[in-house]
């Protein structure tokens, strides 16, 4: 209801990237894996697909609405022309930004965990380093 008591219109906008709607609402609520989101008559209901053993669902499919902290002029595309221009010239910071405090380049030292897996499906060269490996560059 409005503050004079009107109905208002009910909007879904589903996203797979919080920032791509922030411009239209600031209330989201995130899916887990295996969730399902049924939209009928102005209702939203979550249905959880994994199950135990027993084929009952493992836990109920509740979702708590969260407020979004991030701006639109946060991912706008700012001086580019398209938002694909923007990544592009982001790129050299994000790998940065990834790596913080996995890499000290004065003791040559390192530690990927995970990150290595990523980095074995872009990169040209092999990366083979076990979960919480620790390795010298």
């Amino acid at each position: 209801m409005s503050e004079d008591g009107m109905p208002q219109p009910i909007e879904f906008f589903i996203a797979s990237d919080a920032s791509t709607i922030v411009e239209h609402t600031k209330r989201v609520l995130y899916l887990e894996d295996d969730d399902i989101a049924h939209i009928a008559e102005g209702q939203l209901h979550i249905h959880r697909l994994r199950r135990d053993e027993s084929g009952k669902a493992e836990t109920p499919a509740i979702c708590n609405i969260e407020t979004l902290e991030i701006e639109i002029a946060e991912i706008m595309k700012g001086k580019f022309n398209h938002f694909m221009q923007k990544e592009i010239h982001e790129q050299p910071q994000s790998v940065v930004n990834t790596m913080r405090r996995r890499v000290n380049f004065d003791d040559r030292f390192s530690h990927y965990g995970l990150l290595a897996k990523s980095f074995e499906h872009y990169s040209p060269a092999a990366v083979e380093l076990p979960l919480g490996h620790q390795e010298r560059v």
